[in-house]
């Protein structure tokens, strides 16, 4: 199905691309800094018949490249904050019923801050009615991201959908495997996770959210395992 997909994603492009070339819309520049309603879904462990979901809400912080969500996760019944330091490469979970904390190297590259300016088009739709509606844009971006199990560069794609007016994130995907080639060029792909966006608003109140608590391990030794980080979310 996914591959199906896909392929309906790249041939939808080149065909508004041939046709509209001129009024194709371009990549934009969202806040750098923001917080939002979120989402989250691990669709990872959909593989061996999991999936995971996390709502709450996401502060992002690009220039200083971290990312903190403090929300619920229902598939294991646990209030959390999710807190990633991509700089250091590391991410935390902090347990808010005892104040417990996990520690792991990141799982998954800081999504970008809003479309990359080498990001391909794939396709506009109005969301809403046709009077009570507003315009998204859909971008594929591949890039190639370190596999921390086996030390080799892998090839990721994230699929992005931005408002036309003010690029504000609707939701994207990241996805293993390169979806902007045709299916019969690329290797299998698999949907790592989704994230859906509500509420936005511009900036962050409480910088506070990405503070580290003393407790959360520093030694590698300590940390979870790829693996054990999956299970937790899934």
């Amino acid at each position: 199905m996914l591959k199906t997909v896909a392929a309906f994603f790249c041939l939808f492009a080149c065909a508004f691309v041939s046709a509209n070339d001129s009024d194709m819309p371009k990549p934009c520049n969202s806040d750098r800094q923001y917080e939002a309603g979120v989402q989250i879904v691990n669709n990872e462990g959909k593989v061996s018949g999991r999936s995971g979901l996390i709502e709450g809400k996401m502060s992002y912080d690009a220039d200083n490249e971290r990312v903190a969500t403090v929300g619920y996760n229902y598939h294991r019944g646990l209030h959390i904050r999710l807190l990633q330091i991509f700089g250091s490469n590391l991410a935390y979970v902090i347990f808010l019923s005892n104040n417990t904390c996990k520690a792991s190297e990141m799982v998954f590259p800081l999504a970008p801050s809003g479309v990359p300016s080498t990001a391909m088009f794939v396709n506009s739709y109005l969301l809403g009615s046709m009077s009570h509606g507003f315009r998204v844009n859909q971008w594929l971006y591949t890039y190639k991201s370190l596999n921390k199990s086996d030390g080799d560069l892998e090839m990721k794609t994230w699929n992005g959908h931005y408002t036309d007016e003010g690029c504000i994130p609707i939701r994207y995907e990241i996805f293993k495997g390169n979806l902007a080639v045709p299916p019969s060029e690329r290797e299998e792909t698999l949907e790592l996770f989704s994230i859906y966006f509500s509420n936005y608003k511009a900036g962050i109140a409480d910088h506070s959210v990405f503070d580290v608590p003393a407790n959360c391990p520093q030694e590698s030794s300590d940390f979870l395992s790829k693996e054990e980080v999956m299970e937790l979310f899934s």
